[in-house]
C-alpha cells in the first residue's frame, strides 16, 4: 500500500490566534502588517486582504487567559511570503517605524523575523527578484518607500514552527496522520505536494498541558482542499482508527495533533 500523503490541492488558508487584547492586536495587524479588518463577531476579529473575501488571520479575544505574554506558546512563529519587492519593503519599513525589533534570519531568500504585541513570532520572506534583490535591513533603510499599510493577494502563508514538548508524538502525527516527510534535520517536515513546511522546536515546558482558553497564541490552522482530497483524508483517518470530526455535508474535517493544536481541512467552495 502506498504511503499516505495529504493531497496536492491542500493550501494553508488561515490560522486563528487567541489574544488577550484584541483591539491592540487588530491595530498591529491592520496598521503595521497591512491586513484588512474584514469583520468582527463577538470576541472574534477576522483579518484578510482588502480585495479578497478570504479569511487569513482570526484573532479571538480571551482576556482571562492565564498564560500571558512571555510564556511558552504552541507556535514559535508563522511566515508570510511577500513576492513583490515594493510590498516587502513597505512592510519592513512600517515595522521599523513602529519600533519593532527585527532580526535577519536568512539572506537567500531574505527573511526578517519579529514578534507581535503578544509575543507571537512572525517571519517575512521575500522571494527575491534576481534582477533587483534585497540583501539586508541596512539596504532597506537607504530606500525611499511608500509605506501605505496594505497587503495584496500575492501574499501567502509560508512555513510555520511549533514549540513541542513531546517531540516524538508530534513527529508521529505529522508523518503517519498527514504524510509529511522528515528532512535531514529530523525536526523539519515537508510535504512534497504542499507549499507549507512545518518545523518543530523542542521546549522544556509543555504548552499543551493548558486548556485552549487558558493560553494565548495559536488555536487552529486551516487548510482548503478539494472534495476528493478531503474524502481521501477521511478514509485515511478511518483506516487508522483515530479520533476526528467531519460534518454531515463532508465539507469540514478537523483533528487535534499531539500538541493540542486543531487542524482544519475545509472543502473548496
Amino acid at each position: 500500500m502506498a504511503k499516505f500523503q495529504l493531497g496536492a490541492s491542500a493550501t494553508l488558508a488561515s490560522m486563528a490566534i487567541r489574544v488577550k487584547d484584541r483591539d491592540k492586536m487588530i491595530a498591529f495587524y491592520r496598521d503595521i502588517i497591512g491586513f484588512a479588518l474584514k469583520g468582527e463577531e463577538n470576541a472574534l476579529a477576522i483579518m484578510g486582504i482588502s480585495d479578497q473575501k478570504a479569511e487569513y488571520l482570526l484573532l479571538e479575544e480571551s482576556p482571562r487567559a492565564d498564560q500571558g505574554v512571555g510564556q511558552i506558546k504552541k507556535m514559535a512563529h508563522f511566515s508570510l511570503v511577500i513576492p513583490t519587492r515594493a510590498e516587502f519593503l513597505a512592510t519592513i519599513k512600517r515595522l521599523r517605524d513602529y519600533g519593532t525589533e527585527l532580526i535577519e534570519v536568512a539572506v537567500e531568500p531574505l527573511t526578517i523575523a519579529c514578534k507581535d504585541p503578544e509575543d507571537n513570532g512572525i517571519q517575512f520572506i521575500y522571494r527575491d527578484d534576481a534582477l533587483d534583490p534585497i540583501y539586508s535591513l541596512e539596504q532597506i533603510d537607504t530606500l525611499t518607500i511608500d509605506v501605505t499599510p496594505k497587503l495584496s493577494s500575492t501574499v501567502f502563508f509560508g512555513p510555520f514552527n511549533l514549540n513541542v514538548y513531546e517531540l516524538a508524538k508530534e513527529q508521529e502525527f505529522l508523518q503517519t496522520k498527514l504524510g509529511f516527510v522528515p528532512s535531514q534535520d529530523s525536526m523539519i517536515f515537508q510535504n512534497d505536494s504542499l507549499e507549507t513546511m512545518v518545523s518543530l522546536t523542542s521546549v522544556t515546558d509543555d504548552p499543551s498541558e493548558y486548556e485552549a482558553h487558558e493560553i494565548i497564541g495559536l488555536e487552529f490552522i486551516r487548510f482548503i482542499l478539494t472534495q476528493e482530497d478531503l474524502l481521501a483524508l477521511e478514509a485515511h483517518f478511518e483506516e487508522q482508527n483515530v479520533p476526528f470530526y467531519i460534518d454531515k455535508k463532508k465539507s469540514i474535517l478537523t483533528i487535534y495533533d499531539a500538541l493540542g493544536v486543531e487542524w482544519w481541512f475545509e472543502r473548496q467552495k
